[in-house]
């Protein structure tokens, strides 16, 4: 059996970005020769986007060779009502005590979202559970977070601080549960393991929705008996290039700044930040030409940019700037940390010069 996950595609209109990545997920799954595609959740980004969209979803989930299991996330729970229709191919099961799907060996269950807290998840997994056949292969939708990893509230989408069917991954230890395909976290694809041969997987998602999705995006395509895989896909993303300059730096500041977006992805939304230092004595321009000669190389696709770049001619020349170096150039220091030793020096070189 070969399942496509993805999870949190939040359609908002027709045609738009968003409609085009699901129609290459579509597309995708033809080409494999998927049996089944799973979405984890938030496939709209409103209930009424749901409501607006619902007829052309219908077309698209309809007369394909596999079929599209979907399970209602905290953006759209309210459109998944008992007895919602979403195309011949969809399927969407509000009965925890069967399968949504079965295929030769292996039963998909699904857990759609609900706004409760982290008991109440923890019961109805159990109860679905207990009706889990331990001869095959278990995979279980889910949409929500894991509360004892290392995400922040904005690897979520625009979630704020409220907390959406939180689960410790420990849950997943004994229940039956081969896989858990989960939606909810957007930032990228990742995959945990609670046991052996368990996998907890979220998909991220298909295409950026926010700016905190930085990177190509990805499905989770993968063949049941085998470790889940990412599969990059071709659609809009979001690319961060942050590039910092050095006053000691033999390089021509403009120069760097050309090299770093050589190879930057024409197609990505691109977030620039250049910040740091720079001695116009030595490079032959000021202030003004290094901002006016940076506007002039930076590529159509910025999408965002953040320039700080600051001449400190004078301090360079400064004794004290000088013994500092010294002092940090015989340290072996990594380049990060000497960043931020040279920006501690030079703020308070010109404090004391103000």
């Amino acid at each position: 059996m070969k399942i496509l996950h993805t999870s949190d595609i939040h359609l908002k209109e027709y045609n738009d970005d968003r409609w085009k990545t699901l129609l290459k997920i579509i597309e995708l799954a033809k080409k494999e020769n998927v049996d089944v595609i799973v979405i984890s959740g938030d496939l709209f980004d409103k209930n009424s986007n749901a409501e607006l969209l619902k007829n052309e979803v219908r077309k698209l989930f309809s007369n394909n060779k596999f079929k599209i299991i979907l399970i209602a996330g905290n953006h759209d729970y309210k459109a998944f009502t008992k007895g919602v229709y979403f195309g011949k191919d969809a399927i969407f099961n509000k009965n925890c005590n069967s399968p949504a799907y079965s295929y030769n060996n292996t039963d998909i269950w699904t857990l759609s979202f609900e706004p409760v807290g982290e008991t109440e998840v923890l019961k109805k997994l159990k109860a679905i559970s207990r009706h889990v056949d331990s001869r095959k292969i278990n995979v279980l939708l889910f949409h929500g977070e894991l509360i004892d990893s290392f995400y922040s509230g904005s690897d979520y989408g625009e979630e704020g601080e409220s907390s959406y069917m939180p689960v410790r991954l420990s849950y997943f230890e004994d229940l039956g549960f081969n896989y858990i395909l989960s939606g909810h976290f957007h930032r990228n694809f990742e995959i945990k393991k609670p046991a052996d041969n368990i996998y907890f997987v979220y998909s991220g998602s298909p295409i950026s929705i926010t700016k905190k999705e930085i990177g190509k995006r990805a499905v989770n395509l993968f063949e049941v008996g085998n470790p889940p895989e990412q599969y990059e896909i071709d659609t809009p993303y979001y690319e961060l290039k942050e590039i910092i300059i050095n006053p000691l730096d033999d390089k021509d500041p403009l120069s760097m700044i050309r090299e770093k977006l050589k190879n930057i992805d024409p197609k990505s939304h691109l977030i620039l930040k250049v910040k740091g230092y720079f001695d116009s004595k030595r490079i032959g321009y000021d202030e003004m030409d290094i901002y006016t000669k940076i506007e002039e190389i930076i590529p159509d696709n910025v999408e965002e940019k953040e320039i700080e770049i600051n001449d400190i001619a004078e301090i360079i020349e400064d004794d004290l700037y000088k013994e500092f170096n010294e002092i940090i150039d015989s340290k072996n220091l990594k380049d990060a940390d000497m960043k931020e030793i040279n920006d501690l020096v030079v703020n308070a070189l010109i404090k004391i010069r103000m």
